[in-house]
């Protein structure tokens, strides 16, 4: 008996203080479980499949739910916020239709507040190196590049949605260590500056001496083949094998 009259005792609550549906129950045959925090990549609007798992419901019946507009999505790096009361009465009336078509209760738990965010955009440190390997290739050729120890600014990390980056690089090749700068270009027109920091090793296939050759000796091709060399620290050019 005591049982029992916990049990109507809790659906009476339940159902004053936020009606019968917006009460996750243990004996549910499907459950709704809306998460606390969600984030976003991207998209143009909140639907309830990005804050909602859904358990033991009909896959059309999941597939319709999920589809259900709840808002615009936020700016890159802003958030928005929903209360258990709003959501409640989005599934109200759609959880009772639910309920009494298939014949099951569901179980619905929605935290008091539930927060989307929507993902900034960042500098990712892979496009950075192939952004610096590319501009190092322009100036050095047929050079092969690695690109070691990068480290990015925190500020790369959060981009306003529309920014542009770049990295400016002057003419000459780097000699190990650099430290360039890199522009952020907002969409207002408004520009940052920060600075990246790294090393560059830089290999190429030049000419190499197979003995020993005196000055003002005349060589042939016999005398020097072509190898992979590290030329980072090399101040001079190489000569190419026709000069």
């Amino acid at each position: 008996m005591i049982p029992a009259l916990f049990s109507s005792l809790f659906g009476f609550l339940c159902a004053l203080l936020a009606g019968p549906i917006a009460c996750a129950q243990a004996d549910a045959d499907a459950s709704i479980r809306v998460r606390a925090r969600s984030e976003l990549d991207g998209a143009r609007e909140i639907r309830l499949g990005d804050i909602a798992e859904f358990h033991g419901l009909p896959r059309a019946t999941t597939d319709e739910l999920k589809a259900i507009r709840l808002a615009d999505a936020p700016k890159r790096g802003e958030s928005r916020f929903f209360t258990d009361v709003g959501l409640t009465q989005i599934f109200r009336a759609r959880l009772r239709r639910l309920e009494r078509d298939s014949n099951a209760r569901i179980g619905l738990t929605i935290p008091s507040k539930v927060t989307v965010v929507t993902k900034a955009s960042a500098i990712e440190a892979k496009d950075a190196e192939f952004d610096l390997t590319s501009k190092i290739k322009a100036i050095c050729g047929s050079c092969e590049v690695e690109i070691l120890n990068l480290a990015l600014p925190t500020a790369a990390a959060t981009l306003p949605a529309g920014s542009t980056w770049q990295i400016k690089m002057r003419p000459e090749l780097p000699r190990g260590s650099f430290s360039l700068p890199l522009e952020i270009k907002n969409d207002d027109g408004t520009r940052r500056l920060f600075w990246i920091s790294g090393s560059a090793s830089i290999r190429k296939k030049v000419p190499v001496a197979r003995r020993t050759i005196a000055a003002n000796e005349l060589i042939n091709e016999t005398d020097w083949g072509v190898e992979l060399r590290d030329v980072t620290y090399l101040t001079d050019p190489t000569p190419e094998p026709g000069e």
